[in-house]
């Protein structure tokens, strides 16, 4: 069973999670990427629920039930050390990020900030592809009026995952959409995300690398091997910076990993995950 959690950020912004109480001592932060919400973790979460670890799912401010506010770079990074205060409890913490999760969660992590045993970073590091990111924001950016249904939805993500999409059952994507008062669909994100959005992730290059050079935790790179984001430039960089990471290629998967395959992912997750708690308690 799980429950939504609130609280208020340093800077008056409602952050909302969804919390899963697990049996065992340990619990793990979850963080999704850029026009994303915490639902993206559903399936992930009740499997590492079941493993026995507590989970909590974060709607990033901006994003799906969370307030809006700063977009600044800073004040991402002080919300993941206020969800990890609400999982204080439950022992030991391994932290995943997805995309822009992943960056935040870096310098969070990077620079003590948020004490953990292990951290993952979903298709992301310190140095993005330009045009992959680039596209990323260009799907962002269309359709600012909305869908008329959701089958219109699911098209443009089939688009831009450059897959033809099999499953006629559209309703899931109603955790990810709003219907405005015009009876149209929009995606559960502030617009104005976008006017920071660049800088976030496109000018950040060097803090990003400098709070990677700082990890002494176990590392993850959870990478998909047909992503036009994360390139081998950029992960041996990672690796060179970081000593303690180590990479896994999820080989049917582009920049939406936990998506495009997400058995392989929770598999890869839940072993990363098992082995940091089960050594910290």
């Amino acid at each position: 069973m799980s429950v939504l959690v609130r609280c208020m950020s340093a800077d008056g912004v409602e952050l909302v999670a969804e919390r899963r109480n697990g049996s065992r001592s340990g619990a793990v932060l979850l963080l999704h990427g850029g026009g994303q919400t915490r639902h993206t973790w559903s399936s992930v979460s009740a499997e590492l629920t079941n493993d026995g670890w507590t989970t909590l799912a974060a709607d990033l401010r901006g994003h799906g039930e969370s307030g809006r506010g700063s977009y600044a770079p800073e004040a991402f990074v002080a919300d993941v050390a206020m969800w990890a205060e609400l999982v204080a409890d439950a022992g030991p913490l391994v932290v995943v990020g997805a995309s822009l999760g992943g960056l935040i969660s870096l310098v969070a992590v990077g620079e003590a900030l948020v004490p953990a045993s292990g951290l993952v970073l979903v298709d992301v590091t310190p140095r993005l592809e330009p045009a992959g990111v680039e596209r990323v924001l260009d799907f962002m950016r269309a359709d600012p009026n909305g869908f008329a249904d959701l089958e219109q939805a699911a098209d443009a993500v089939a688009l831009y995952r450059g897959r033809t999409r099999s499953d006629r059952d559209v309703s899931g994507l109603t955790r990810y959409l709003r219907l405005g008062d015009d009876q149209r669909w929009r995606w559960h994100w502030d617009p104005d995300l976008l006017n920071v959005a660049s800088s976030t992730v496109g000018d950040r290059h060097h803090q990003l690398l400098a709070a990677a050079r700082k990890l002494t935790v176990p590392v993850l790179v959870v990478r998909g091997a047909d992503s036009d984001v994360v390139g081998d430039d950029g992960v041996d960089e990672l690796l060179l910076a970081c000593p303690t990471a180590r990479v896994a290629s999820v080989e049917t998967a582009g920049h939406l990993v936990a998506s495009d395959d997400a058995d392989a992912f929770a598999g890869i997750i839940r072993s990363f995950v098992t082995e940091q708690l089960s050594k910290s308690v």
